[in-house]
């Protein structure tokens, strides 16, 4: 009788713990708080996801397992790329799927190891996009970040599927998700970008110094491009915006001769499309109706729309530059030009900017 009780209780017990697995996997699903699965939408419940990023470098690759229609793009680079690049208006434009694989932090080492693995996975990609970012080039930057664990098994390993439905991130993900939707208040009024800006402002200029451009990232990348032809794949590069108050804060912090060097030497290894100067979008005012950037180093989907519709038309714009070794010169006069005049133009900002420079870390 006494071992007939253990095993009844023994039974009881992993009942219960399956039970209470099984109860927590479906109330992960269900909320979807990274926006994977999206078997129910529900307004003030789950229909916002303010934790869609809170594990990107696991779900971006569930995602591409997951699409089972053929892919035709591929988006690559940051937070940079992840936050300005819509692929629901890039396939409104140009009729292709795309798949957004940028993701936080993301060095140039990993951008190569996920655009290879991705061309296995979905081995139908004809083209991918990358954004590159200036700072990823500098020798105390390059190849410093987290790994993206991103296997050649086409199928979802459990690995990979468990955290997403059974992990206490993804439980307090998706109780975060209930409380923000239940609070959300419909009010649209904007709000002054000001102290974003600023506070940004003053993180980059704690990271830009020591610039010294490390030239081995761009060979990297144009080993990469050159491998991926040969694989049928079009991997075309551009420079991913920023305001004009970053690009003065790199000159104000003695780095526009390496940031100019940085351009010209990409040139000489590839072509690229430069989105990174100052023009009406990445010049506008700070302020309520400032709505190309969220702050400086970050652009809204507004700007995504922009870069989206240069890269569909491939054709020189007021935002986008083809560039190459033949013009690269008259464009870095050019866009040197461009923000000498937004600084004398832009006094208040300008001198915020030298403000931040001078106090920040050298």
């Amino acid at each position: 009788m006494k071992k007939d009780s253990y095993k009844s209780f023994n039974i009881r017990i992993l009942v219960c713990l399956f039970s209470v697995l099984f109860i927590l996997s479906l109330f992960n699903v269900i909320v979807d708080p990274f926006s994977i699965f999206n078997l129910v939408t529900i307004k003030h419940f789950n229909e916002l996801k303010p934790d869609k990023n809170r594990q990107q470098r696991i779900t971006k690759v569930v995602e591409l397992k997951l699409e089972k229609q053929p892919v035709d793009v591929i988006f690559l680079g940051s937070s940079r790329v992840d936050k300005a690049i819509d692929t629901d208006y890039f396939q409104s434009v140009s009729g292709e799927n795309a798949k957004n694989l940028a993701m936080n932090a993301l060095t140039n080492s990993e951008l190569i190891k996920i655009a290879k693995n991705a061309h296995k996975i979905h081995p139908e990609v004809k083209k991918m996009y990358a954004g590159l970012d200036f700072f990823r080039f500098l020798k105390y930057q390059a190849d410093d970040g987290r790994t993206v664990n991103m296997t050649l098994n086409k199928n979802l390993t459990i690995s990979e599927f468990n955290p997403l439905i059974l992990s206490f991130d993804t439980t307090i993900a998706s109780v975060n998700t209930i409380i923000k939707n239940i609070k959300y208040n419909d009010n649209n009024e904007k709000q002054d970008p000001t102290g974003i800006f600023e506070y940004r402002l003053n993180q980059y200029s704690d990271s830009y110094k020591d610039m010294v451009l490390c030239r081995d990232e761009i060979l990297k990348l144009a080993k990469f491009k050159n491998d991926m032809k040969k694989e049928g794949v079009d991997v075309i590069f551009y420079l991913n915006p920023t305001h004009a108050t970053d690009l003065l804060l790199i000159k104000e912090k003695g780095g526009q001769k390496v940031f100019e060097e940085w351009k010209k030497a990409l040139a000489e290894n590839f072509n690229y499309i430069d989105f990174d100067y100052v023009n009406k979008a990445t010049g506008e005012k700070i302020n309520k109706e400032t709505k190309y950037f969220y702050e400086s180093s970050h652009s809204t989907p507004e700007m995504g729309k922009l870069i989206t519709n240069r890269l569909v038309s491939a054709h020189d714009d007021e935002y986008g530059k083809d560039v190459s070794i033949n013009n690269i010169d008259t464009h870095l006069k050019n866009t040197g030009e461009a923000l000498e005049k937004w600084e004398k133009s832009n006094k208040l900002w300008a001198d915020k900017v030298k403000e931040i420079a001078k106090g920040g870390k050298n």
